[in-house]
């Protein structure tokens, strides 16, 4: 994120913008922002069985919705060359929110990476608080995948570690504030996107690190997964 050049910058403001204006003029385009944020909204009801927190599901279908969500992105700007930026939390200067994202205005036009649904801390610039950071070191030094990024059954340290801790302190967990801080409202925040491209980074990260002992499952439950998403079509 801190490596974008100022055309990256209004590229990605763009892209939001046009996915932004969609609600308004076709509110049930489903590439439009509001029905992007539900359809991670649709994976958030534990009680549906579509809830894909807290398993090993978390971080393939975070990464294909990334994948669409970014399709739809480079549909919308007409520009097949775009990428999704990944938000470097877990460098020192990447320890708050980015400045692209914070004003609601630049200039006479509407931020549309900004939301209004952040902490004071985020909104304000502060950098997070010292004590998240152990938190996020510990996915990483994960011995095998139960550990990093779930079993069929319960979810990773990636997820209940810095995935948890950056969504709970960038948002507002209770009503009123919602985006972040509430999974099903989560992704209504561009900076969601950023996130989560940084946990997918992280994944990636994790893999390269020792091919072998960090291999992901090989368990048909886990490969022949399949999940339904919008493309940019």
């Amino acid at each position: 994120m801190s490596t974008l050049t100022p055309a990256e910058v209004t590229r990605l403001r763009l892209a939001y913008k046009r996915m932004r204006d969609l609600d308004t003029s076709d509110p049930a385009d489903p590439r439009g922002h509001m029905q992007q944020a539900n359809v991670h909204c649709w994976q958030c009801n534990g009680g549906s069985g579509f809830d894909v927190h807290g398993s090993w599901t978390f971080l393939p279908w975070h990464r294909c919705y990334l994948y669409f969500h970014e399709r739809i992105l480079c549909k919308l700007l007409n520009d097949n060359s775009f990428r999704l930026p990944f938000w470097d939390w877990d460098t020192v200067p990447g320890r708050k929110v980015p400045p692209i994202f914070r004003p609601a205005m630049v200039g006479a036009t509407p931020n549309s990476l900004f939301d209004a649904n952040r902490s004071t801390a985020a909104a304000g610039g502060s950098a997070m608080p010292a004590n998240i950071f152990p938190v996020n070191n510990n996915p990483m030094n994960a011995a095998n995948f139960a550990a990093f990024g779930g079993t069929s059954g319960s979810g990773g340290g990636l997820e209940f570690g810095p995935h948890g801790a950056i969504h709970v302190w960038t948002g507002r967990p209770f009503p009123p504030g919602t985006d972040m801080g509430i999974l099903s409202t989560a992704a209504r925040d561009p900076i969601f996107f950023a996130h989560h491209c940084s946990i997918d980074h992280l994944w990636a990260e994790w893999n390269r690190r020792n091919p072998v002992a960090h291999a992901n499952p090989t368990a048909a439950a886990f490969l022949t997964r399949s999940f339904l998403f919008f493309d940019e079509n």
